[in-house]
């Protein structure tokens, strides 16, 4: 009985083999110059160029090959190999002149450059609150400060977070934005506002509320045709000391204005008094 052969299969299955390692191997082989290149410009929606933002590649787990556009908006990007990568301007250089950002690019480079322009659009504004601080608050004393919004649609309604700390103790916060009331304790209250607008569109940001103490003129001393005063109060806050001999007639005169910013202690004199009668009061500001 003849024997079976399995020979016959082999120089078939090693000639496809060959046939497909040949021809990946020749779909991998380039001459030793051959440049892998992403190029292209990147501009505005008239055509003109944007400059000097940086057009940077990578190979999608943390190589990059960066470039930056010069004076007519063009960027070059070389790869070191042909493969799959991506090309993507850089967001916060677009935003700094205006621009929005635009999706990354897929790429894949072989012996022939691949071109790419970018075009980009002005930035649509974003709801934002324009306050960067609030104005200082005095215990006892009436406060008001209005809180702006902008680049959004009116009208604005207000509130604070729901994660915020309350306001300081005698204050509140209208849906017109207005914080309003005479404050009860000094001290610095930071409060996260919330503003949202016709679209529904909602910010918030983080301001801070310093209440200052209520100021204190202690009961004035007459010496050698002088009175002289102390005066408790906040640090890193004008006071002014005024004076006047019939308060009924509402005729002040300011004596000075101090600021310690250091402390919150004063002594007051007042070298022009002739006589003990003369009323004094203290004045907060002007700030």
């Amino acid at each position: 009985m003849k024997k079976p052969s399995f020979n016959r299969g082999l120089p078939l299955v090693l000639a496809a083999l060959l046939a497909i390692t040949g021809g990946l191997r020749t779909l991998a082989d380039h001459p030793p110059d051959t440049i892998f290149q992403t190029f292209g410009y990147v501009l505005d929606a008239e055509g003109n160029p944007v400059v000097g933002v940086d057009v940077v590649g990578d190979d999608w787990i943390g190589e990059t090959y960066p470039s930056t556009t010069d004076s007519n908006g063009y960027y070059s990007v070389i790869f070191p190999a042909e493969g799959n990568y991506r090309i993507q301007v850089n967001c916060s250089q677009l935003l700094q002149q205006g621009y929005a950002c635009l999706p990354y690019e897929a790429v894949s480079p072989e012996a022939d450059p691949v071109r790419h322009d970018f075009i980009v659009s002005a930035a649509t504004p974003l709801l934002r609150i324009t306050n960067d601080a609030l104005p200082k608050a005095h215990v006892g004393a009436a406060y008001h400060a209005q809180l702006g919004a902008a680049d959004g649609q009116p009208p604005y309604t207000w509130q604070l977070t729901h994660d915020s700390p309350a306001l300081p103790p005698g204050l509140s916060l209208s849906a017109g934005g207005v914080i309003s009331g005479s404050p009860t304790t000094n001290s610095l209250f930071p409060i996260k506002v919330q503003v949202s607008d016709a679209n529904s569109v909602i910010t918030n940001k983080v301001l801070f509320i310093t209440v200052n103490r209520q100021p204190t003129l202690l009961q004035p001393i007459w010496r050698t045709n002088r009175f002289s005063m102390r005066l408790f109060a906040a640090a890193g806050q004008n006071y002014t000391i005024q004076m006047s001999t019939n308060p009924s007639t509402a005729g002040w005169t300011s004596l000075l204005v101090t600021n310690n910013p250091n402390s919150g202690s004063y002594i007051v004199f007042d070298p022009h008094a002739t006589n003990a009668n003369r009323v004094y009061r203290v004045v907060i500001g002007p700030d």
